[in-house]
């Protein structure tokens, strides 16, 4: 009868797991303030923890911002599962594809948009966490301010669909930023993932990309993606896997987007000015949940160029790593750019 004890222990936990698993359902949390003040100083929206460890995770599924237009310039970060930095610390506007001052609305996707005039900034990128999520606030200018942000705690065994792609539980999200000067022909990492053992997937969800530029030479630049982190490695040599033939390529326009701004589900250029010398503002969202950048255990590189060069042997532009005619006159270029992705 000893010898057994054990057996109906291990049964009595099993069976008790299986009823709290049951119990186990979806709710909706999150919080919103309203006329409020937003200042430099880092303020709490939301603080919420799992109401039911180990059988259920969860993720933010919206935010929303509103007030004058320096709102557009404010932050908003994430801090997943207990971290003391956050892993998601973003900048509204170019968490929505624009990096500068803009009017042209409204617009939206599944994923982000900008529904007025005066703010009015939305992002559905979802933000998935296993134990506790704090949400923060802050910018530059203090003003008035509208906020919410909301999110949906579920059982552990339900996937979190994003774009064409259902989630495990654990899967977490990535937020890398570039912003800096970079030079003609210079190679900027838009992202690149080193996975842990754990880990054999990862997925880019959204790039946003704003240039300051001398003149729009600099989109002749083109986009290439490794299968690999490391760069010694036959999925991370050069050329890697060419996906875009020139900036507004990648963007799934042309010609320099001689056809003017435009917003929709797949891609976007959401900005340009220019002066008189020639010196362009632009900016674009690339999102690709209808064509998944997918990688595997070894992790990935992709990168964009500042301008290009054409190879005078074959005419071909976007095939060379060093050498060659640089396609145009790129200028040093202000780069600022968003990637998200996702890893499990």
């Amino acid at each position: 009868a000893m010898a057994a004890f054990p057996h109906r222990a291990v049964n009595t936990v099993v069976c008790a797991l299986l009823m709290l698993s049951l119990l186990a359902e979806a709710r909706v949390f999150g919080n919103g303030l309203s006329q409020a003040r937003i200042t430099p100083q880092e303020q709490v929206l939301l603080s919420y923890n799992i109401s039911m460890p180990r059988m259920t995770w969860g993720a933010i599924n919206t935010w929303w911002i509103g007030g004058p237009v320096s709102n557009d310039n404010a932050y908003i970060s994430f801090y997943v599962d207990g971290e003391h930095t956050p892993s998601i610390a973003l900048q509204v506007n170019m968490a929505c594809g624009v990096g500068f001052p803009d009017s042209d609305v409204p617009w939206g996707n599944s994923f982000f948009g900008h529904y007025a005039r005066t703010t009015g900034w939305s992002n559905q990128i979802p933000v998935p966490f296993t134990k506790s999520i704090i949400v923060t606030f802050r910018a530059d200018i203090a003003a008035d301010l509208w906020i919410y942000v909301r999110g949906l705690e579920m059982p552990l065994d339900s996937p979190l669909p994003v774009g064409n792609i259902a989630l495990p539980s654990g899967a977490r999200l990535h937020l890398q930023t570039v912003e800096g000067l970079y030079q003609p022909l210079d190679f900027v990492t838009i992202a690149s993932y080193n996975p842990p053992s754990s880990e054999l997937h990862s997925y880019v969800l959204a790039t946003s990309l704003s240039l300051s530029s001398g003149n729009e030479n600099v989109l002749e630049g083109c986009y290439r993606v490794y299968n690999s982190y490391a760069n010694d490695t036959a999925d991370g040599r050069w050329p890697g896997v060419l996906i875009a033939t020139g900036t507004e390529d990648y963007f799934l326009s042309s010609y320099y987007c001689d056809g003017g701004l435009f917003h929709t589900e797949n891609s976007g250029y959401t900005h340009y000015s220019s002066s008189a010398n020639g010196a362009a503002n632009m900016s674009f969202y690339r999102i690709h949940s209808n064509d998944p950048l997918r990688f595997g255990g070894e992790g990935f590189r992709m990168v964009w160029r500042v301008g290009d060069v054409t190879d005078p042997a074959t005419g071909l532009k976007c095939t060379l790593q060093t050498g060659g005619t640089p396609a145009g006159d790129s200028q040093p270029t202000y780069v600022r750019s968003y990637a998200w992705f996702y890893s499990w």
